[in-house]
């Protein structure tokens, strides 16, 4: 993808909650092991903590957004 988007994620309801920076798109193992959980449903976006669009979605729409773009130009 031309731009990379950078939001804030955070875990929840954990002893430590762990809150970083990641760019999108991202390498879902990589997130995982970073903020130290089992699925991505246990993140949120800081910005918007009530969202109901999951990092997994939001990664996978980021991703393909090159090539929806072209489709949309031709």
């Amino acid at each position: 993808m031309k731009d990379m988007i950078e939001r804030a994620l955070s875990t929840r309801d954990k002893d430590e909650n762990i809150m970083g920076m990641v760019t999108f798109p991202c390498n879902e193992e990589e997130v995982l092991q970073r903020f130290q959980v089992d699925d991505l449903k246990e993140l949120y976006f800081v910005d918007r903590p009530d969202s109901r669009m999951s990092v997994a979605r939001f990664n996978h729409i980021i991703r393909e957004a090159d090539a929806r773009a072209e489709k949309i130009k031709a």
